[in-house]
């Protein structure tokens, strides 16, 4: 929007969801939920000057769900930073390609696996990752896909 505008090309909003919301919505998956997360935070996973200047201590807090944006890029840093700073390799990572469109493809692993996941699918960006126990309530096993 801000690139048409300074084109002086007149936009128009139209309220909508975040492709976080519609994908965990269409998968089912509740960003919090009682049993799993008190709260949900949207970050972006995009390098910035060959950087990724996240605060890792705040995405690593337990009962918490993190939704990463452009994160595929940056996935090798990602998954370390936030082990580093106390989030278990255990958590499940849920990657979700094309959200909510037609060819919607949903792959799971956990934050110690996902960048072999990536690796050896081949998977490329767009695609958002869905970090957190909230991921365990998708069908199927944990690290299997998990395909719309």
């Amino acid at each position: 929007m801000e690139a048409l505008l300074a084109a002086g090309i007149a936009v128009q909003v139209v309220p909508g969801i975040t492709a976080a919301v519609g994908a965990a919505a269409w998968l089912g998956v509740p960003l919090t939920h009682r049993d799993h997360a008190h709260s949900c935070i949207f970050v972006t996973g995009h390098l910035q000057h060959d950087t990724l200047a996240l605060n890792w201590a705040a995405l690593a807090q337990p009962r918490q769900t993190v939704v990463i944006y452009m994160g595929m890029t940056g996935v090798e840093t990602i998954c370390r930073e936030l082990q580093a700073a106390g989030m278990p390799a255990s958590t499940p990572v849920a990657v979700v390609r094309y959200a909510t469109r037609p060819e919607q493809e949903v792959w799971t692993a956990t934050v110690a696996t996902l960048p072999d996941l990536i690796q050896q699918r081949g998977l490329q960006p767009p695609a958002l990752l869905v970090i957190g126990t909230v991921v365990r309530l998708l069908d199927g096993a944990l690290g299997a896909d998990v395909r719309s």
